[in-house]
């Protein structure tokens, strides 16, 4: 009789199961603009003056959508190539303490191992590939950017409000001028960066890696740093003025810098007894993303004689206002 009891307990015993409810889910997608970019070359050696492509800056050509549970681990992750200005997916028991992080412009399959956030704020890429160049030339129209956003109950679904943000930098000389007294003069070869992270995170507020670094030199050669002409405008012939540059965010003690490399003439008495002096500015001691730094230059003295010296700021005057997500304007004058 007990086995006769504990089988039909078995038969009438209830399983349990989680109930699943698919909710849709509308994720929109809002650019925030980065400002000027350099315009794409087929050169090494650029030129002086460049145009402003600013629009393209902020396509979305692909995007790569998260959500994550309120413990950070993955709910769900899709891709999703041409989209516009927002997407539609459909998400299993999703909740309004979920959040929603997207990635525009990553390569297919970079986030299909993880597992939390944390996870996707650590994956790296490389500058290359973050700025999808061949070495030499910026594709401006499919830059990385990266933004989060809370979910809200709208009707019968779900609404994300996503502030998209580029995950570069960027830095711009506006101008250049030469105010040497006495008649000297400086003419400038070469302008280009150093001590440029080689890779950045999957992170708006974390995107920081310092295992490696690039320089932009055609001329040079900077130590423990590689060449990547795309930091760089190659040789220069001509008056300089609305150069513009794509960099990783730089949190770490070795400074990103611009360098201006030419030949200073204290008296302007010929090129015999002209100098070949360095300029290496230091753009920001943290330089953010979604920052362009905007720089106008006016030397007025002799600089260093290596891309690597540190540069003699006591006559240096600079001024610096940050507008939120905008311009870093930068005022430089070099004595």
């Amino acid at each position: 009789m007990l086995v006769l009891s504990l089988a039909l307990l078995s038969c009438t015993k209830q399983e349990v199961y989680e109930h699943e409810t698919t909710s849709v889910i509308t994720i929109y997608l809002n650019s925030q603009a980065i400002t000027r970019s350099a315009a794409k070359s087929s050169s090494p050696t650029r030129s002086a003056l460049v145009s402003d492509p600013k629009a393209v800056e902020n396509n979305v050509n692909s995007v790569t959508i998260a959500v994550f549970k309120s413990d950070g681990t993955l709910r769900t992750l899709k891709e999703f190539s041409s989209p516009s200005k927002s997407v539609t997916m459909k998400v299993a028991n999703l909740t309004t303490s979920d959040n929603v992080v997207c990635v525009a412009n990553a390569k297919s399959g970079i986030f299909t191992s993880i597992k939390t956030l944390e996870e996707f704020n650590a994956k790296e890429v490389s500058l290359d590939d973050a700025l999808t160049t061949n070495g030499v030339d910026i594709i401006a129209n499919n830059l990385l950017m990266y933004g989060s956003g809370s979910i809200i109950a709208d009707k019968d679904g779900y609404v994300s409000n996503v502030d998209m943000y580029h995950l570069n930098s960027k830095i711009s000389l506006n101008s250049l001028t030469i105010s040497i007294p006495n008649g000297g003069s400086f003419k400038p070869k070469e302008i280009y960066l150093i001590n440029v992270p080689s890779a950045l995170k999957y992170s708006y507020d974390n995107p920081y890696s310092s295992n490696s670094y690039l320089h932009g030199s055609l001329n040079s050669s900077i130590p423990s740093e590689s060449q990547k002409l795309y930091l760089g405008y190659g040789n220069i012939n001509s008056a300089v003025n609305k150069l513009f540059f794509y960099s990783s965010p730089n949190n770490s003690v070795k400074y990103t810098k611009l360098v201006i490399f030419g030949s200073y003439d204290q008296d302007g008495n010929g090129p015999l007894q002209a100098k070949d002096t360095y300029y290496p500015i230091i753009i920001d001691k943290n330089v953010l993303p979604n920052k362009n730094y905007v720089l106008n230059i006016t030397v007025k003295g002799i600089g260093v004689d290596s891309p690597t010296d540190d540069l003699n700021y006591s006559n240096l005057t600079v001024t610096m206002n940050i507008n939120n997500f905008d311009d870093v304007a930068k005022d430089v004058t070099l004595e």
